[in-house]
């Protein structure tokens, strides 16, 4: 009758000590502590919003938007 709470809850107990013992905490640390924290070796060259509108572009068949300052 309770079988899948008791399911869900002892998987809720099992991650919080997951995460209290094995999760940096991150409050306070910059960006590149970050990535070194997690071993990011590589940063992107590019924005994301930059990078996912050349994507949408490409894909809707649109040349590349010109800025006109």
């Amino acid at each position: 009758m309770y079988r899948t709470y008791l399911i869900f809850g002892s998987f809720c107990f099992t991650m919080f000590f997951f995460v209290w013992f094995f999760i940096p905490e991150t409050k306070g640390i910059s960006l590149e502590a970050m990535d070194r924290l997690f071993g990011v070796t590589d940063a992107p060259t590019k924005p994301l919003t930059e990078t996912v509108d050349e994507k949408y572009d490409h894909e809707v068949g649109r040349e590349k938007r010109v800025e006109v300052a």
